[in-house]
């Protein structure tokens, strides 16, 4: 639920390096050197780095309505999903007039 991440969604700009360090601010006891990380349905960190990915495929896949992310602790069996949504300027005015 990171603001940095979500900001950098709407921008369509591919955020891996956010996402991972989002994953490191959770309660989660996780190992970083195990994480791997999708964009949509794009490869874009394994084993906790970011690793060479076609910045304009994921960037493209990106400006669809709907993105998934995918975080692999590679810690048990266990799964969240959750919906949220992106910080687009709009967002932030409707919420700043409340």
């Amino acid at each position: 639920n990171s603001n940095l991440t979500k900001s950098a969604l709407y921008g369509e700009n591919p955020p891996p390096g956010r996402i991972l360090c989002a994953a490191g601010y959770s309660d989660v006891r996780l190992n970083p050197k195990k994480i791997d990380i999708w964009l949509n349905q794009f490869l874009v960190v394994k084993d906790g780095t970011v690793i060479k990915f076609s910045e304009s495929r994921v960037k493209n896949s990106l400006a669809s309505y709907e993105i998934e992310i995918k975080i692999d602790l590679r810690i048990g069996k266990e799964s969240v999903a959750f919906l949220t949504s992106d910080l687009s300027p709009d967002y932030v005015r409707i919420n700043a007039e409340l």
